[in-house]
């Protein structure tokens, strides 16, 4: 049985290119085209990866050859596939958020994320945790939700983002740092196909609250 091995980020690249797939089939009719379609999908799939078993290189490979009315299958497979994200204890939270009081989870998050973040509605802040080499990290900051739509820096999302400024301590000061960030968390998470622009977020916030 496959274990899982994906994830968030992939599965939305997965089911941005099972679109581009579905879409294709179903309006083009010269079938070497679409094939031609079937393998750039395939190829862009497996390149996510600098390594798979060939266990998870053959599940990648089946989108070469599924039809049109087998890709929905293939989806559920793939989100089941996916690792879910690890499992919090408010007793956790505290921990990582030890500046704020009575910090609590949202109810009942998914678990199919890339990175964990809520708003806390009376505080005006906003909480991030996500995982960096096995271990959770949390990022708070305070949170002003903009008029205008603009790119979100974690996800590259164009639409309502808050500006999110974080209190850091660097060269002998104290001072914020502010990046725009997706208002809705979980729509950030649903976008999000790469990981390099949040944990270089995490690690340049992170390192310099350490030394706040």
């Amino acid at each position: 049985m496959l274990q899982p091995f994906l994830y968030n980020h992939h599965l939305n690249v997965i089911r941005e290119q099972v679109d581009v797939l579905l879409y294709n089939v179903s309006h083009l009719v010269d079938a070497d085209v679409k094939d031609a379609v079937r393998h750039n999908v395939a190829d862009k799939l497996l390149g996510l990866f600098s390594s798979l078993s060939d266990e998870q290189a053959s599940f990648i490979n089946e989108i070469r050859y599924l039809n049109e009315s087998e890709i929905g299958g293939f989806l559920e497979r793939v989100e089941n596939a996916v690792i879910p994200f690890p499992e919090i204890a408010n007793q956790q939270v505290e921990k990582l958020f030890t500046r704020s009081k009575k910090v609590t989870l949202p109810f009942n998050h998914s678990r199919t994320l890339t990175y964990l973040g809520w708003n806390d509605i009376r505080s005006k802040r906003k909480y991030l945790i996500y995982p960096i080499n096995g271990v959770l990290i949390g990022i708070e900051g305070t949170y002003r939700i903009l008029n205008q739509r603009t790119t979100c820096y974690l996800c590259g999302r164009y639409g309502e983002v808050a500006h999110v400024t974080s209190e850091v301590y660097d060269k002998g000061e104290y001072h914020t740092i502010g990046h725009y960030i997706c208002v809705d968390s979980n729509v950030c998470n649903e976008h999000i196909k790469e990981t390099a622009p949040l944990e270089a977020f995490f690690m340049k916030v992170y390192n310099k609250q350490l030394n706040a």
